[in-house]
Parts: structure tokens; sequence; C-alpha cells
């Protein structure tokens, strides 16, 4: 259990902080402040490296997308928005 809360933490952490410097380092489009940019960024950062290797492509959510990615949207869109 205390392995689990350590790990969620520092994911929750890896995404808050790309979440962060993806709003300071894309430019807005239609708002003053960036929307898809920073939510997407900070999916990825919590999928905990689901893509990786790239050359994997899109095979991870071919047959839908694990709980630990939909959390992640999820909690990049509530905590940016």
């Amino acid at each position: 259990v205390t392995f689990i809360i350590m790990f969620e933490t520092f994911r929750a952490n890896v995404a808050v902080g790309l979440i962060g410097l993806a709003t300071k380092n894309i430019a807005p489009s239609v708002w003053g402040f960036p929307i898809f940019g920073p939510i997407f960024c900070g999916g990825i950062a919590g999928c905990g490296g689901a893509f990786l290797p790239l050359n994997k492509g899109l095979d991870p959510i071919k047959s839908g997308m694990a709980t630990p990615m939909v959390s992640a949207l999820t909690g990049a869109a509530v905590y940016h928005i």
C-alpha cells in the first residue's frame, strides 16, 4: 500500500510539473491561456511510459485506455481548467 501511494504521488507530481511547464511555454491560440497543450502534456506524463518505446505508436490504446491513462487525462484536465 505504501508503494502504491508513493507511486501515485510521484505520478501526480510529474503530471503537475509538466502541466506547469506546458502552460508557460505553449502560446495560447483562442483564449488568453493554452487549453489543449497542457492537458495533453499532463495526460501523457501521467501515463507512466505506456507509449515507450516510441515505435509502439498507439498500440497501447487500441483496445481501450487503461485506468492509469484515464485518471491521468482526467486529473490533467481538472487541474488545468
